[in-house]
């Protein structure tokens, strides 16, 4: 399944209907996110969520951090959408750009500087060596005491490894 058919409206609306089935314990990784941002060298003022699908991290970093602004980046018009739909509450705080990671050009859609830039299940679908340019392109956006926080599915280093996780 190539990251395209995230355009799709049925593969959009499938995902978002069945989000606990796709990524169960979502509700925990996000509690862990945020405990490791709360540990941060001060509350975030901007937070930029890329990939951010139906808008959770950031609507979770703005009820969190009230005095912040945040910004939801995804290709996918209809994540987006759904986006909006969730952040509309926030006003001015909230902002979404319809840009597309797989590719450096998503950094002319982006302004500024961040406090906190955080992404929840989206860089898997990059290949390799576009990961490793995005975490470059992602260094360059974090502020001075900033964070970057990454929610990733991610390959166990070994069966055994792999039956310990299956096993918790």
């Amino acid at each position: 399944m190539t990251a395209e058919v995230w355009k799709r409206r049925d593969v959009a609306a499938g995902f978002l209907n069945q989000v606990s089935v796709h990524i169960p314990e979502r509700a925990k990784q996000l509690e862990v996110m945020f405990r490791a941002l709360d540990l941060a060298s001060r509350p975030p003022r901007r937070v930029l969520d890329l990939g951010a699908g139906d808008g959770l991290i950031p609507a979770t970093a703005l009820e969190a951090f009230p005095d912040a602004e945040g910004v939801a980046v995804d290709f996918s018009p209809h994540m987006l959408e759904a986006a909006r739909a969730r952040l509309e509450k926030f006003g001015s705080r909230a902002a979404t750009v319809e840009a597309d990671l797989g590719s450096a050009a998503w950094r002319a859609r982006v302004d500024g500087r961040f406090d906190a830039v955080l992404s929840g299940f989206a860089i898997h679908h990059l290949p390799d060596a576009r990961k490793r340019a995005l975490y470059a392109e992602i260094y360059e956006l974090v502020a001075d005491a900033g964070v970057f926080l990454n929610l990733e599915h991610v390959a166990s280093a070994s069966g055994r490894v792999e039956a310990l996780f299956d096993d918790a």
